[in-house]
């Protein structure tokens, strides 16, 4: 049984596994068809949790 004050969270391993999940999104997205200004913002962020991802 838990403690009440324990926090309930995501493992490192889990916390990747989302940002890939959340990449192939935009990914989908991004192909789908979006303006070169939504295409610039999505790659920019693609970026940021690529590299979480690989750290």
């Amino acid at each position: 049984m838990r403690e009440e004050n324990d926090e309930a969270g995501m493992t490192d391993l889990q916390y990747k596994d989302h940002l890939r999940a959340v990449v192939a999104d935009f990914e989908r997205i991004k192909r789908m068809g979006v303006s070169d200004e939504a295409a610039a913002e999505i790659d920019a962020v693609i970026k940021r949790f690529t590299t979480t991802i690989e750290s």
